[in-house]
């Protein structure tokens, strides 16, 4: 026969088994989010590496564009040249600005721009 104590007993707890089960599945939870959270971050650093490295190329190549006379050292300059489009040629320069970087994930930037002759 059942009594009101024993009753109460059986449906007031966990077992040590449930709650071991219960942490170990909490643990795989929380270190996924984790490993999530730190591929995350290096991700955000690389992003933010690339994008001061272009900005610094941008910033050359509107320097080159706006005189005409520049020379730096990253920045090539092709007086001469012609550009075949739709069977027409167009003379210009052609201005190439290359930055070279020693770290990862960045080896080098290159801005390519061509501006025709009036």
């Amino acid at each position: 026969m059942k009594t009101l104590a024993n009753c109460l007993w059986k449906k007031g707890g966990f077992t040590l088994i449930e709650v071991l089960v219960a942490t170990i599945i909490f643990l795989f939870c929380v270190l996924a989010l984790s490993a999530l959270f730190l591929n995350s971050y290096k991700a955000i650093s690389v992003a933010g590496c690339r994008s001061a490295a272009v900005q610094a190329v941008q910033q050359e190549m509107e320097r080159a564009i706006a005189d005409p006379v520049y020379e730096g050292e990253e920045v090539e300059r092709e007086a001469e040249y012609e550009l075949l489009i739709f069977g027409r040629t167009i003379s210009g320069t052609l201005i190439t600005v290359e930055k070279k970087y020693n770290e990862a994930p960045l080896r080098k930037v290159t801005f390519v721009t061509f501006i025709p002759e009036e």
